[in-house]
C-alpha cells in the first residue's frame, strides 16, 4: 500500500533507522519512543491485523522480537521490557500495518512510559526523536543482535 509508511520504509521510499532486515521483516528504532531503545518489527508484507498474517510469518516475526528483546536488555541494562501489538484502531493501532513494539523497561521509569502513552494518545503532544540519535541506537543495537537465521 502507497499511503502506508511502513510499506514505504520496506520499499525503501521513506527513511527509518533500521536495525534489522530480512526476507520476512524489518526492525527499525521508534520514531516516537517511548524510551530510549524502543524498537519496531514489521513485517515486510502488508498485513493489518495479526490474525492476517500467515502463522509462518507470525512465527518469524515474533522470533526476531524475542531476539531484539535480547539484544535490548544488553544494549541498554534494561530490566524487562513491555511487547505490545496494537490490533486495530480501537486498541490504538496508528499505523495500520501489523507490528510489533518492543519496549525496553528499566525500574522506576513507569512515569516517563505513562507520558509517553499520554502523548501517543494525544497526537498534538508527539515528539519526534532525531533522526542522528535514532541512527546511533540502531547501530548498538543491531551490534548486540544475534545471528538471526532466515
Amino acid at each position: 500500500m502507497e499511503d502506508c509508511v511502513f510499506c514505504n520504509i520496506v520499499a525503501d521510499r521513506e527513511r527509518a533507522s533500521i536495525v534489522h532486515q530480512d526476507t520476512y521483516c524489518i526492525v527499525i528504532m521508534d520514531l516516537h519512543p517511548l524510551t530510549t531503545g524502543h524498537a519496531l518489527v514489521i513485517p515486510r508484507t502488508h498485513h493489518q491485523y495479526l490474525r492476517e498474517l500467515p502463522p509462518e510469518l507470525r512465527h518469524h516475526v515474533f522470533t526476531v522480537a524475542e531476539a531484539v528483546m535480547r539484544a535490548q536488555r544488553v544494549t541498554y541494562e534494561c530490566a524487562g521490557a513491555n511487547l505490545v501489538l496494537n490490533d486495530g484502531p480501537v486498541a490504538n493501532q496508528t499505523v495500520p500495518h501489523a507490528h510489533v513494539h518492543l519496549i525496553p523497561r528499566r525500574r522506576g521509569d513507569l512515569g516517563h512510559v505513562a507520558r509517553g502513552l499520554a502523548r501517543r494518545a494525544l497526537p498534538a503532544l508527539q515528539r519526534r526523536a532525531g533522526r542522528g540519535r535514532l541512527d546511533g541506537e540502531a547501530m548498538r543495537l543491531a551490534a548486540a543482535l544475534p545471528a538471526l537465521n532466515e
